[in-house]
């Protein structure tokens, strides 16, 4: 795996076409997400942005529609 990113907290790499995030922080925000519940998957989002996580994805190059899988998660990405 190449990485594209790696922050402290995170590391951003590709597999294939696919975007993958994980690291210590990241884990730790999924492991307190219900990705069934909006209201947790927008806590899930807001934590992302505060970790800088979607904007090491946007400079790695992320366009809309293309795969983010983030730990264990598949995710359509959208700006």
């Amino acid at each position: 795996k190449a990485r594209i990113v790696e922050a402290p907290t995170f590391e951003i790499y590709k597999e294939g076409k696919i975007f993958v995030v994980d690291g210590p922080a990241v884990q730790r925000v999924m492991r307190r997400v219900n990705v069934e519940d909006n209201e947790s998957l927008h806590y899930f989002h807001k934590c992302l942005d505060d970790l800088g996580v979607n904007q090491a994805l946007k400079k790695a190059g992320v366009q809309e529609g293309d795969t983010v899988r983030v730990v264990d998660w598949e995710l359509e990405w959208y700006d």
